[in-house]
């Protein structure tokens, strides 16, 4: 469980035949369980939106995206 005011690194890894897939676009959704609202990188509204995530780095973690969340 997170903690307020701290930021959290959401990880995914994309990978193929055990290597690193670079140049994708994940998306993600972060739904608030109190009340079903999703975050739209600002704040929460009651309107579904999809986050892009960013890849860490091609040559050092091919396949590896984030997003930072606070």
């Amino acid at each position: 469980m997170p903690n307020l005011g701290t930021t959290e690194k959401l990880i995914f890894t994309i990978t193929s035949g055990g290597a690193g897939v670079i140049s994708q676009t994940p998306t993600i959704v972060i739904q608030k369980q109190s009340n079903s609202y999703f975050f739209n990188g600002v704040g929460f509204t009651p309107t579904y939106t999809e986050l892009t995530m960013v890849e860490e780095s091609f040559a050092n973690f091919p396949g590896r995206y984030f997003y930072s969340f606070n």
